[in-house]
């Protein structure tokens, strides 16, 4: 029986459930050349990717929005 792969796509979504690594975790959050989008470190989805200024526009929205 051949072992389930650890990571890929399924209907154009990224999933991935290899161990975290610290290195991982944070190179996935920060990709300066990337989107605002960025596939997560673990699980499945997409994730906000910090390097990018929409983010933290989306992340202050938030904010407000929970304080509020």
């Amino acid at each position: 029986m051949p072992d389930k792969p650890q990571s890929g796509t399924l209907f154009g979504v990224p999933y991935n459930f290899q161990k975290p690594s610290l290195g991982r975790m944070v190179s996935s959050y920060w990709q300066p050349d990337e989107g605002m989008l960025v596939k997560k470190p673990f699980g499945v989805g997409y994730t906000l990717n910090l390097a990018n200024w929409r983010s933290w526009v989306v992340l202050g929205i938030a904010a407000a929005l929970f304080y509020d």
